[in-house]
């Protein structure tokens, strides 16, 4: 589920960037993934978090994330 999350937020958010940088968007939603994965969180947690646009995901990575987006 982990990967499916990371596979999908990495085309959703292709080609957008950080507001005013060159910084591309993903990294944020990586970076609290990462954060989440550290803390020893469940994969759902962690593959709800990569999402910041709910209504591309909702429903695409598992059938327990619904109820976390």
């Amino acid at each position: 589920m982990r990967f499916e999350a990371i596979e999908l937020a990495t085309k959703v958010h292709r080609g957008q960037f950080l507001k005013g940088t060159k910084i591309r968007y993903i990294i944020h939603p990586f970076q609290v993934a990462k954060l989440l994965i550290n803390l020893e969180c469940s994969d759902e947690v962690v593959a709800a978090a990569l999402p910041n646009q709910k209504s591309t995901f909702h429903g695409k990575i598992g059938k327990n994330t619904q109820s976390l987006s």
